[in-house]
């Protein structure tokens, strides 16, 4: 996968533009969500496949802030980490996003809800 961003990272970068909208500090993704997987902007693309000539290819779903933030990083996202949302917790912004362990990720989540309970309003 990490070939095909390499290949084709202006493509990528292009779908990423013209599937988000600034919203304040965020950027949100206005593209596909997959509902199944907790309501992640999810991006689809087609990788060639060397089998037989004429054939499709693999295709590809990726979330979009995963590729967001790898292609920020130059890199895959390291073995062991996730991207998460350490700012805002928006699922569909591409901004706030780093590179963080999944414990990191659960306690900022409890952290945020516990301040989300607390509201006088």
């Amino acid at each position: 996968m990490c070939r095909a961003i390499k290949r084709d990272k202006d493509g990528f970068i292009n779908r990423l533009i013209r599937n988000t909208e600034s919203n304040g500090e965020c950027l949100i993704w206005t593209g596909a969500i997959n509902h199944k997987n907790g309501g992640y902007g999810t991006l689809q693309f087609r990788v060639p496949v060397p089998r037989k000539r004429g054939e499709a290819g693999k295709v590809i779903t990726i979330g979009a802030h995963r590729l967001f933030l790898m292609l920020r990083l130059c890199r895959p996202i390291r073995e062991g980490y996730e991207a998460g949302h350490f700012q805002c917790h928006d699922r569909l912004c591409m901004v706030h996003v780093e590179e963080q362990t999944r414990k990191q990720n659960l306690e900022l989540r409890r952290t945020n809800a516990k301040k989300a309970d607390n509201c006088p309003f």
